[in-house]
């Protein structure tokens, strides 16, 4: 009888032991995963944070959205060390007459439309949820892949050059790079480079 009892203690002695083990590694698990999501939102936050705070640090003008509604936004580099602004942006020759990568913008109220530079059927097209002006920024909602994605836009030239910056959750598509700055087509021939002179690709 004594034995049995001990063995019967014993039993339960371990069967607690073991489900408390059992229960701390949950419990780990569950910390675990927390402190996963919790780095990969304050990721995400910062990236978004860096976006913002690089349009605030830009030198803005004040505009209106219609002057680029409809239009075609062609993209452009940018050499910080030329002085004059016609100089400073030229059209992306590597972009747009090597690699054929990036993408022209076009927007309406209803859409964000990027196309291929060299093959106008190539397109991608996103549904717009908002437009919203900022102080001189436009941030403009839409929808990529069930993603809300924020683009921000801002006039950071006379000529009229525009700043472009998309936040994180922008997935990033093959042969539709986006450039740091756009410049409306019909205005292109204001620039030093404004085509892909006589390049033959």
């Amino acid at each position: 009888m004594k034995y049995t009892k001990v063995i019967i203690i014993l039993f339960l002695f371990f069967s607690c032991k073991t489900a408390i083990k059992r229960d701390t590694d949950i419990v780990q698990e569950r910390k675990e995963i927390e402190s996963v999501n919790v780095e990969e939102d304050n990721h995400k936050s910062n990236t978004e944070k860096d976006t913002l705070t690089k349009v605030e640090n830009q030198k803005t003008l004040e505009f209106d959205v219609k002057e680029v509604m409809e239009e075609d936004m062609i993209g452009l580099s940018f050499n910080e060390e030329e002085k004059e602004v016609l100089k400073r942006y030229t059209y992306d020759v590597s972009g747009a007459c090597y690699s054929c990568d990036i993408a022209n913008i076009k927007f309406n109220h209803k859409e964000v439309i990027l196309t291929n530079v060299c093959e106008d059927s190539e397109k991608r097209v996103f549904k717009i949820e908002s437009i919203v002006k900022k102080e001189k920024t436009y941030e403009i909602l839409f929808i990529q892949e069930n993603q809300k994605v924020k683009l921000f836009i801002a006039k950071v030239e006379e000529v009229p050059i525009y700043s472009v910056q998309l936040d994180a959750s922008f997935q990033e598509i093959d042969n539709f790079q986006i450039n740091e700055f756009y410049m409306i087509k019909r205005d292109l021939k204001k620039l030093e480079t404004h085509d892909c002179g006589e390049f033959e690709g």
